[in-house]
């Protein structure tokens, strides 16, 4: 892939942003309907902790990342969750935490209505596919 300007990077990410944003009523629409009845809660605080790929992608969206509470256990419950679900926004949260997916859930979604569903996986490749080509041209060794 050959390098892309700062501005090209930065509007990939915005363009993850808005794709992030028209999926996430979806995604809400079946998380309040499988998830407040969990036994087995998936939101634990390791994995609410940005990595590199995070933050790079924060970096060209230009967006500050959450204070990170480290002296909290790791097994704990994430300390973005709340009795309405996550604290941040969908495009402020982990990679990690975005598209995680129990199977319970998935299959809910599966089972509503297909346009919906398909939409939501159009976007979600296209969300992957954006920010591979973001990291990528972030890359010490891509710049050159």
């Amino acid at each position: 892939m050959k390098a892309l300007h700062q501005a090209q990077i930065k509007a990939k990410a915005l363009r993850v942003i808005e794709l992030i944003g028209s999926i996430d009523a979806f995604i809400q629409k079946n998380t309040s309907v499988v998830c407040p009845s969990c036994t087995s809660v998936c939101c634990k605080n390791r994995h609410g902790r940005h990595d590199e790929e995070d933050l790079a992608f924060f970096d060209a969206a230009e967006i500050t990342p959450p204070f990170f509470d480290s002296n909290m256990t790791d097994d704990a419950p994430c300390q973005f969750i709340s009795e309405h679900g996550c604290t941040l926004k969908r495009s402020a949260r982990p990679f990690r935490c975005n598209w995680y997916f129990c199977t319970t859930l998935l299959v809910h979604m599966q089972s509503g209505p297909a346009k919906p569903y398909r939409n939501f996986i159009d976007a979600l490749n296209e969300i992957v596919r954006l920010r591979k080509e973001i990291l990528e041209a972030m890359r010490p060794e891509s710049a050159a």
